[in-house]
């Protein structure tokens, strides 16, 4: 018997160091890939998906499905990096991991307030904060407070003043530098923050020295060329144009531009402080270079932000999904209705704020074009007017006439008349119907009809952005002054060139700060 006892316990040591090497093994990754993953996300995320299929228990696959979210998160695929979050989000809470529940908790809430969901994103907090007394770690438990007062930071920066969330951010650092085992990463993001709440309070002294702090530590832990980095140049650079040391400035900026990793939320500022640089170093081809790029960034972002929003409106739905279903047997009735009233309102509130994103998108259009002195054109869709010529001979003189008369009716009122029609413009111009027709249809590229309703539509909505007396008229007496017969064929009219119903523009005029006062 002796030699099969020693043999199992040979055995049982070799199977409890076997698994306690794996677990050390799979933590070591973790740590040092939550860090790299500044410098290469593309490889953590690689990694990660090999130590997924790796994974022996819950917690692990937790974490392994946390990095590659953080990791798509960093080269801008925020759908894949909202899934894996909420994959991960199930696994932890299969769990007894207060620290991975916590964090992972976290990071869905910042995701929720940046969508602008802030009572989700209030739930997941609170959630958070209910796993730390759970947290047995004093140094994990110190990072989960800070990363929950740096939170409760933007919530005060947003709905009140500066000065009031910068105690919680600097308590944030104390915590943060107060750690046995101090992080790098942390520290660093960390400095990042508190420097930019001492610029945004011209602070200009403190900004300076944690920015300056936290490029020390970049070189110190071998975090240069990374995300972090890109960061920091922000800040630097955005402190040398608050001192008016443009060149410098500049400089940092591309520096930072040219990083291998740089956040999408961190190129749109990079590229916005690049264009006030440009500007002020009267660098034209320099300033329009940022905007465009800045133009085409936010534009993703916006469209990226809210396909989120969809994405975590459809996982809170599986989830509460999920939850409904191990609680039916004692709760089938009552969690039934209540799910269905969450999820209706989740929808109501979805289309609902798709629709308003859509039509403000369109607004917002409308006011930039009349402010770069654009006029508003029917969409192509709708117009449908070919400019292959229709073979009518005109004169060049006659031709160069017309157009002058054509330029000075569109810079009158005359277009405003009820009873305007190609015949009456004709004989106005001392011409006749089918040269007029022609001319509009081979410069303007539309029929008279289209070029007589454009006119009228982007005068009244020149009349309303400028003379806030015509928000307060009805849309029929609008309709009048602008010189459509009806109220029904002015609202088609209109919304077939702007996108959106003039009740609604009127309403978003109201609400904006784009009338003249």
């Amino acid at each position: 018997m002796k030699p099969y006892y020693i043999a199992f316990l040979l055995f049982v040591t070799l199977f409890v160091n076997g698994t306690a090497q794996e677990i050390r093994d799979f933590d070591y990754f973790f740590s040092t890939n939550m860090s790299s993953v500044y410098k290469d996300p593309a490889q953590t995320v690689k990694g990660a998906t090999y130590f997924l299929l790796k994974a022996t228990n819950d917690v692990q696959k937790a974490k392994a499905l946390y990095l590659q979210s953080e990791g798509e998160k960093l080269q801008g695929n925020y759908i894949e990096s909202v899934t894996h979050l909420f994959q991960s989000y199930s696994y932890a809470h299969a769990s007894e991991a207060a620290y991975v529940k916590a964090l992972i908790s976290i990071s869905i809430a910042t995701y929720c307030r940046n969508s602008g969901m802030n009572d989700l994103s209030e739930e997941y907090l609170s959630e958070a904060k209910r796993s730390v007394p759970n947290i047995t770690n004093i140094d994990e438990q110190k990072i989960i407070n800070a990363k929950l007062l740096n939170e409760k930071a933007i919530r005060l920066k947003h709905l009140e003043t500066v000065e009031k969330a910068l105690p919680y951010t600097n308590k944030a650092r104390r915590l943060l530098e107060g750690l046995n085992n101090p992080i790098p990463r942390l520290l660093v993001g960390q400095y990042n923050k508190v420097g930019e709440q001492y610029l945004n309070t011209s602070k200009k002294d403190s900004a300076r020295f944690f920015y300056s702090e936290a490029m020390i530590l970049l070189q110190k832990s071998n975090l240069q060329n990374s995300a972090l980095e890109a960061e920091t140049l922000l800040g630097l650079g955005t402190l040398a144009v608050a001192n008016d040391t443009t060149d410098g400035a500049k400089k940092i900026i591309l520096q930072a531009l040219n990083m291998p990793v740089v956040e999408p939320s961190v190129k749109v500022s990079l590229f916005e402080t690049l264009s006030v640089i440009a500007q002020q170093e009267e660098d034209s081809s320099t300033g329009q270079w940022s905007k465009n790029e800045q133009t085409r960034l936010n534009a993703t972002m916006v469209a990226s932000e809210r396909n989120v929003r969809n994405t975590i409106i459809s996982h809170i739905e599986e989830t509460q999904q999920q939850k409904t279903h191990q609680e039916e047997n004692k709760y089938y009735y009552i969690g039934g209705i209540l799910f269905g009233v969450l999820v209706c309102a989740l929808f109501v509130y979805y289309l609902y704020n798709k629709k308003l994103d859509r039509e403000y998108e369109k607004f917002e259009k409308i006011i930039r074009d009349i402010e770069n002195e654009k006029r508003l054109k029917t969409n192509h869709s709708v117009q449908e007017v070919s400019t292959v010529s229709r073979g009518i001979s005109i004169p060049a003189e006659t031709e160069a006439t017309i157009l002058t008369k054509l330029n000075a009716f569109e810079n009158s009122t005359k277009y405003t008349k009820e009873n305007m029609s190609l015949a009456l413009l004709a004989k106005q111009m001392d011409t006749n119907t089918k040269y007029v027709s022609e001319i509009i249809h081979r410069h303007k590229s539309k029929n008279f009809n289209t070029y007589i309703n454009e006119l009228r539509v982007n005068y009244i909505i020149q009349l309303l952005k400028n003379d806030p007396k015509y928000l307060s008229y009805k849309v029929s007496y609008l309709a009048e002054t602008c010189g459509f017969s009806s109220h029904s064929a002015f609202t088609v009219v209109f919304k077939s060139i702007t996108g959106i119903t003039p009740k609604q523009f009127i309403s978003f005029l109201k609400k904006s700060e784009k009338v003249a006062s």
